[in-house]
């Protein structure tokens, strides 16, 4: 008897903590995701790079998200087959060393976005310092600096060419929820066979059971784990489900394709893009009578010299002539 409430206690603490460590804590994360910006659309508007021969340059950082997993950096000046070493010193708020993160500066490409992973958890919200210094190096490279307008939001001071990465939840919430209820009912199973109370194997063990296969089908339903070899419905069927989701779509923008119905069948597509310059505002000339439309099937088939257009407002015009330079109809 004793033993086996000891056993009870120690399942009861393992979910416990299995729990606590899937849900508040997330412990379960993975991959490196940053959104590094397009070094083309920035590479004209560059400003005086820093050098880093015989110098230290800080800056400052906020991660906005959890799970802050490194940098990455584009540096100027670095020739291929460079040696030593670029050091990022990462301080807390009381200027105590965090990590120190080396970069192998032979392995990093000129004017390339290079990932740099980090070990250290970074708290979302508190304000670190990044310093950046150099070892042993035949070239010192130059970070490459940018106006205000593209710096990341995790930046507080400094205007380094710089992003930030970050690792995702490996599991959803409804992940969670599902294993958390699969790792429940194991437990109450084990607690009522480890238990001599009949009254609670007697109602515990179906309850354990009926959450098992609860879950097991929830997970099922969303997962189709059962049936993955399964392909039939694999593709989308342009001759049927497009009946469904022309609807769908045609409902999101307030459309009804037969007066004011609601429900039903039908063929509905976006044909009207928003093009603006100097002679078009959302697709409506300035200087003459036209609208342009994007040239596809369902355009074409009806974008013909004699039918009409209905505007919004209710007005009716009439087409009298039609260019199609298979992008777009004017």
């Amino acid at each position: 008897m004793k033993n086996n409430t000891i056993k009870i206690i120690f399942i009861s603490s393992l979910l416990f903590l299995v729990i606590i460590a899937l849900g508040p804590m997330d412990v379960f994360t993975h991959g490196f995701y940053s959104d590094a910006l397009n070094y083309d659309m920035v590479s004209t508007d560059l400003q005086m790079p820093i050098s880093l021969e015989d110098n230290v340059y800080e800056i400052q950082f906020s991660p906005v998200k959890k799970h802050f997993a490194g940098f990455e950096l584009n540096l100027a000046n670095q020739p291929k087959g460079n040696t030593g070493s670029l050091l990022l010193t990462i301080l807390n708020e009381r200027g105590e060393t965090v990590e120190i993160v080396p970069v192998d500066l032979s392995k990093v490409t000129e004017n390339i976005w290079y990932k740099v992973p980090v070990k250290k958890s970074l708290k979302k919200g508190n304000t670190y310092t990044l310093r950046f210094s150099v070892s042993d190096c035949n070239t010192a490279p130059y970070l490459q600096t940018i106006p205000p307008a593209y710096q990341k939001k995790e930046t507080v001071t400094g205007n380094v060419l710089i992003s930030y990465a970050y690792a995702e939840s490996t599991f959803s919430f409804q992940n969670k929820v599902l294993i958390i209820l699969f790792l429940v009912s194991i437990w109450l199973f084990i607690c009522c066979k480890l238990s001599n109370r009949g009254f609670l194997n007697q109602i515990g063990t179906p309850v354990s059971v009926l959450l098992f296969i609860t879950a097991l089908l929830s997970w099922n339903y969303m997962y189709n784990s059962m049936d993955i070899l399964n392909t039939s419905f694999g593709k989308f069927q342009l001759d049927s489900e497009a009946l469904v989701t022309g609807v769908i779509d045609a409902e999101h923008d307030h459309v009804w394709l037969k007066g004011n119905e609601k429900y039903g069948l039908g063929t509905y597509s976006r044909f009207l893009s928003d093009y603006t310059d100097d002679n078009w505002f959302h697709n409506y000339s300035t200087s003459k009578s036209a609208i342009l439309v994007d040239s596809n099937d369902y355009s074409r088939e009806y974008a013909q010299m004699g039918n009409h257009v209905l505007f919004g407002n209710g007005e009716i015009f009439q087409i009298t002539g039609t260019e199609d330079d298979g992008v777009s109809i004017l």
